[in-house]
This record gives structure tokens, sequence and C-alpha cells, in this order.
């Protein structure tokens, strides 16, 4: 290895060990790299061993000296890398559709964190936040709704996100307005947009939030409704859905997905058992 490429990367393993929550900061660390992509000791300046880190699917694990005292914490799953998806459609003309929900319940979570979509990575436009020391990445697919699924895919395996944490927002014809339904699983429905996560990911095992925009307008074709725009009549009670969503986005984070489908998962006369059927 050379010094150049040495350094560069053991700057890079510093800023990666000091984001974790766990992880002892101290102003007099050196970083020195072994040939084990998921494995990384840290030295003080007399070369004794100060820190291991071992990353995985099921957690993270630091142990580290301080004061000639080793410490061990076991950082749990929730403190891994968690992926919230948006399903929608880039461009100003679909910014107020119905189909657009995922994108508009990501953006709501970004206002609340007084945040903004300025990155692109995964053929998306993304942000990096915490939630109650849980890292979390939120998505934003450019691919157009159909190939939604080459992004989620793309971020899943990059960071190796278990699909347990891999949380998925998109708009549902087969709801009626404003329900919410939080799932862990299931079928994609009449989405063309789950259809390409669920193919892409090759694995139907992972949560979503579901929010109704049905029934559609009877003289509609399908397409033409959820790519129209909310009426200006319903759009405060949308946005209050919108909300609603984003709240619920994050007490799945936070709080744990039963959690989320106990306070959020209400049905309502109107529902039919039809829609369940076409997502399970």
């Amino acid at each position: 290895m050379s010094q150049l490429f040495a350094d560069c990367y053991r700057a890079t393993v510093a800023a990666k060990l000091r984001s974790y929550p766990h992880y002892p900061q101290d102003k007099n660390t050196f970083f020195h790299t072994i040939p084990d992509a998921f494995a990384i000791i840290g030295e003080n300046e007399t070369g004794n061993s100060r820190s291991l880190e071992k990353t995985g699917r099921f957690g993270v694990l630091i142990v580290y000296r301080k004061k000639d005292v080793i410490e061990t914490k076991e950082m749990p799953l929730t403190h891994q890398r968690w992926l919230i998806t948006g399903l929608g459609n880039p461009g100003r003309a679909y910014q107020e559709t119905w189909h657009n929900a995922g994108y508009q319940v990501l953006d709501q979570i970004a206002s609340t964190y007084s945040l903004s979509f300025n990155r692109e990575r995964f053929n998306s436009q993304i942000i990096e936040i915490s939630l109650d020391g849980s890292r979390c990445l939120l998505l934003k697919p450019l691919t157009y709704m159909n190939r939604s699924g080459e992004a989620v895919a793309a971020a899943v395996r990059y960071f190796n996100i278990p699909l347990s944490q891999c949380l998925v927002v998109y708009d549902d014809i087969d709801l009626p307005f404003g329900t919410l339904r939080i799932r862990s699983n299931g079928g994609p429905g009449t989405h063309n947009g789950m259809r390409s996560v669920i193919d892409e990911l090759q694995d139907r095992s992972f949560p979503r939030i579901r929010i109704g925009i049905g029934p559609k307008n009877e003289q509609m074709d399908l397409a033409d409704y959820v790519l129209s725009k909310v009426p200006r009549d319903r759009r405060e009670n949308w946005q209050q859905v919108i909300n609603q969503a984003a709240d619920a986005a994050i007490i799945t984070i936070k709080k744990g997905l039963e959690t989320a489908m106990q306070t959020y998962n209400k049905r309502t006369d109107e529902e039919s058992e039809d829609s369940e059927l076409l997502q399970s």
C-alpha cells in the first residue's frame, strides 16, 4: 500500500469511525488499516491498540482502550443504516400529482429536520440523517416510477442494508383517500413502482407505508388519474395525510414497525378486503 493511498484511506477511516454515536471522541487518535474492509484498528501515538470496530449486517461491535481499561460497546441493529424510499417521478410536471406521494412524504421529513435534497447518488436524490442514533438514508429515485427498483437495489446492496430496514413509501389507489396502511411485507398490488422494487430486490419481505388515494374518478383511466394533480379543494387535507405518513415513517425508525402499525393502521368502513388481497 502506497503512503499516499494509506494517508487518504486513514482519513476516510477516521471520519467513518467518528460518525458512529458510541465511538470515543479523542483528538489524538491515529488510524492504521488492515487488509479487511470491515475491520479497522486505530492506534495512539505509542502504537498501542486503540480500537477495533467490526461492522456487519447485524450490528456494530466496538472495543477500545481508554486509560488502560478495555471497554466494549455493542451497537444494536437499530444503529445500523435504514433506507427510506419515497416513490415518485422526477420533474416539475409530476410534483403535485397523486403518484408522487412518496416523494412528498420524504420532502416533509426533510423539511421537519430543516434539510433539502441537494445530493445525487444511486440515480436518486438523497439525504443522510440520524434519527435517535439510527443512520438513515432518504432516497428519491430519479429513474421514473417503473424503474424505481434499480435505485433502491443499488443503495441496499452498496450499504448491505437488511430488507427489514428498507422502508418504501408510496401511493395506493386500492385504499380510500387518506388511509395509511403499514405492513412488513406483501405484493405490489397495482403499483408498478413497487413491482419494480420487488423484482430488483427479488424479495417482498420489506416494510412499506401505503397512502390511500382512491377511489379513482370513474371517467378517468388509471394512469391518467394517478398522474393528475391533487385537486385544489383536497390539497389541505392531502397535506395532513402527507404529514401523518412522514410521522409514521419517523416512528417506524425510532420506535419500531409494530408501534407504527398499531398507531396508524386504522380501518375505515369504506375500505374493502379486495385491497388487502391485492397486496398479499
